[in-house]
């Protein structure tokens, strides 16, 4: 490590790509591993705007390793242009899937209407769970690539340089390992099949509907002796569709805590924040309802990454801060979107839970370089993984009614 490297982060050391090839002086890597070669600029310029497959990284005579596209002043303009065809693209693909969420949706809408009326929404479930579909899977993708759409034909030599740090950071985060957050979801697959396949009485129309009735949580049900509850519920998940939404967004955010704040930081961030999601879901669930799945702990993950960068702000560029805004938002809109069967009072719970927990584990910081281990940290984050474990375990001893 040179003594550059202590004044950068790591993502933005050289050594994220391997050295250029000494065949040609220009050239680039795409998505499938091929090597493409140019002896001119001219050339180089004009093989990178007709590329139909992804480039992972370029080289040219200036620079030692290879390098991201948007680290090459001299593809500005090769690179504005082959970003407007690909969002052109892209747009046009978002249109034609939304247009099939639409005409389904609408279809699906107006029988809703006229057997339900002017309570067309009040819980229905299924219409409810569409449009959530709807805003993830059509509406969203449309506005992103709309948006990276205008922000290619703005792009200029100032934006190129921003863009590049974030790139660099994304890449850099693609290439860590992420061991504990991938343990969590193997663990959360595992227990969703357990509850799909655990045989149950007939009055529960299926094993996840039995499962979360008889080890999630429920209103005022610590009052009934059952504080275990909160530690069970958020490993159980209603369905595998609820299973798939949190198991997303839990790897990107593990991930990229794990890399960051350390592992120990990740596990306790999330049983901390899912513990404090139930206590919450505990008083404002409405009587009857009952509630289940990671998350509370996947919103306190959110806060607490959201904290810790804000309070290491040169860990991580300033518009891969921005998206976890916009994962707040596209949170907030499910919440209300679902209103009437997701459990935002443990979403609420989780994300206070998670902020807190970054407020009181880190401070303010310039430093470049990632929080070390201490000893501390592999105390409390083996203790929390042994908690999470018994929470499991117990779990699963109450929906194969073996305890």
């Amino acid at each position: 490590m040179n003594d550059r490297d202590l004044t950068i982060p790591v993502w933005q050391r050289e050594q994220l790509f391997p050295a250029k090839p000494d065949s040609a002086p220009y050239g680039y890597i795409t998505h499938k591993k091929a090597s493409v070669e140019h002896f001119t600029l001219k050339e180089f310029q004009q093989g990178v705007l007709n590329e139909r497959d992804g480039i992972t990284a370029v080289w040219t005579p200036t620079d030692p390793n290879c390098v991201l596209l948007e680290e090459v002043p001299e593809l500005l303009e090769v690179l504005k242009s082959r970003t407007q065809r690909l969002t052109s693209e892209d747009l046009q693909s978002d249109k034609r899937t939304l247009f099939i969420f639409g005409s389904v949706f609408s279809i699906y809408l107006v029988i809703s209407i006229i057997n339900r009326g002017v309570l067309f929404y009040h819980d229905n479930t299924t219409l409810g769970i569409m449009t959530i579909m709807l805003v993830l899977f059509g509406l969203k993708p449309v506005y992103e690539s709309w948006k990276a759409l205008q922000a290619a034909k703005a792009l200029n030599q100032q934006k190129l340089t921003s863009e590049a740090l974030d790139a660099r950071f994304d890449v850099w985060m693609e290439q860590q390992p992420a061991i504990v957050s991938k343990v969590l979801i193997i663990v959360l697959i595992i227990m969703s099949v357990l509850q799909f396949l655990v045989p149950h009485p007939e009055q529960f129309k299926d094993g996840f509907h039995f499962s979360t009735q008889v080890a999630g949580l429920k209103n005022n049900r610590l009052m009934d002796g059952a504080a275990w509850r909160v530690w069970t519920a958020p490993f159980l998940h209603g369905g595998f569709l609820h299973l798939f939404f949190n198991c997303s967004s839990l790897w990107f955010l593990g991930k990229r805590i794990e890399n960051l704040a350390r592992w120990p930081h990740f596990v306790m961030a999330f049983i901390f924040s899912a513990v404090a999601g139930s206590y919450c879901s505990i008083y404002f669930l409405p009587v009857g309802k009952v509630g289940v799945g990671a998350s509370g702990g996947v919103m306190g993950l959110l806060g607490f990454l959201y904290i810790f960068e804000l309070l290491h702000p040169r860990l991580a560029p300033k518009p891969a801060r921005r998206r976890l805004i916009a994962g707040f938002i596209t949170m907030l809109i499910i919440g209300l979107l679902g209103y009437n069967f997701i459990d935002n009072a443990a979403h609420i719970g989780g994300l206070i839970g998670g902020s807190l927990y970054a407020v009181i584990a880190f401070h303010k910081t310039d430093s470049v370089r990632r929080p070390i281990m201490r000893k501390e940290d592999w105390i409390l984050g083996i203790s929390s993984a042994a908690i999470s474990m018994w929470a499991i375990f117990y779990a699963v001893l109450k929906i194969t009614q073996l305890g």
